[in-house]
Formats: C-alpha cells, sequence, structure tokens
C-alpha cells in the first residue's frame, strides 16, 4: 500500500515538472529543452526553445536594464528639474504616445491631499506627440513646488515587430511625482 502512494505521489510531480521547467526558462533560467521532455508527458505543453529562451533575456535586459536602470533615473532627473530639452531627448521626433485625459479620471480631496486616479480601459486616453507629451509631463510636475519621490516604471514593453529588438517598440510606463503643491498639500 505505501508502494502505491508513492507511484502517485511520483506521478503528480511528473505532471508539474514540464510547466515548472517551462516557467524557470521564462525567467532565464534555461535547463535545455531536453528536461521540458524529461515528464514523459506527450500532452504537455511545448516548452520555449534556446532561441525564444536568449530572445525573451535579450528583451527583458533591454527593458529592465537599459531602460530601467540607464534612462529612467535621467528622465526621472529631467522631469524633476524641468529640463523640456532633457526629457524630449528621449522620445523619438516621431514618438505617438498617449495619456489620460487630465479633466478625466475619479477625483478625491483630502484635507491633506488631493488625488485624481485615471483607471485604463476605462477613462479616455488622448494621443500625444512626442512635444505634447513632453509638455503633459511638465504640466503636472508643474503643480508641485518640491517633488519628494518621482519615478519611472515599465509596465509593458515590447518590440512592435516580434524578433525586431532594434526597431520601433510599444508598452506603457507607469510615470510617478510626489511632493508639495504651493498650498502646502502632498
Amino acid at each position: 500500500m505505501k508502494r502505491k502512494r508513492r507511484t502517485r505521489a511520483r506521478a503528480g510531480l511528473e505532471h508539474f515538472r514540464t510547466p515548472l521547467v517551462c516557467w524557470l526558462q521564462l525567467l532565464g533560467l534555461s535547463l535545455g529543452p531536453s528536461l521540458c521532455l524529461a515528464a514523459g508527458d506527450e500532452a504537455a505543453p511545448t516548452c520555449l526553445s534556446d532561441k525564444e529562451v536568449q530572445y525573451l533575456q535579450d528583451a527583458e535586459h533591454f527593458g529592465g536594464f537599459v531602460l530601467g536602470d540607464l534612462a529612467f533615473p535621467l528622465i526621472k532627473k529631467a522631469l524633476v528639474a524641468r529640463d523640456v530639452e532633457g526629457l524630449k531627448a528621449f522620445f523619438a521626433p516621431g514618438f505617438q504616445g498617449k495619456t489620460f485625459d487630465p479633466q478625466g479620471g475619479a477625483p478625491t480631496e483630502r484635507s491633506f491631499a488631493s488625488f485624481r486616479v485615471w483607471r485604463e480601459g476605462l477613462d479616455a486616453l488622448q494621443s500625444r506627440t512626442r512635444d505634447e507629451f513632453v509638455a503633459e509631463l511638465l504640466r503636472f510636475r508643474d503643480e508641485l513646488e518640491t517633488v519628494k519621490t518621482a519615478g519611472v516604471k515599465v509596465i509593458r514593453m515590447s518590440p512592435e515587430k516580434h524578433g525586431d529588438l532594434t526597431g520601433t517598440w510599444a508598452g506603457s510606463l507607469k510615470i510617478f511625482l510626489g511632493g508639495k503643491t504651493k498650498s502646502g498639500k502632498v
């Protein structure tokens, strides 16, 4: 009876091995395609090839390191300093972006702060050229007399054409600013 339980337990683990190996490959821990076949389950999902894993690692390197560690701190610095030309330098002349309608969203007033929350899919987006996008960022910046916190984070980022890491990329960013207004609110 103990032997049957072990067999069932092993069969249960085998069921999860292939998806687990695929998940580890997505995390950049490529274990090679041979491990994907180790479970022996012909109905299991196909794992990524080494070429696909390398592509994901390269794309993640661009989004995480090149943007996150190198470019975004400079964008933050330019935004806090109100550096129009510095901000424009990060966006291609043909840049097309979208921002939420500044009059949209749900406003909330508190004694210490004013908030406006926009929700993707529910609140209207407005198309912006590079100059309009930078002007909109600076409009938000100008609402604050002093900036206590600021940053840029990648929400989603990928090449418009799969496999073309040097071409045009599309994605969404979270740009945030926090500080005190001229009236002393946060």
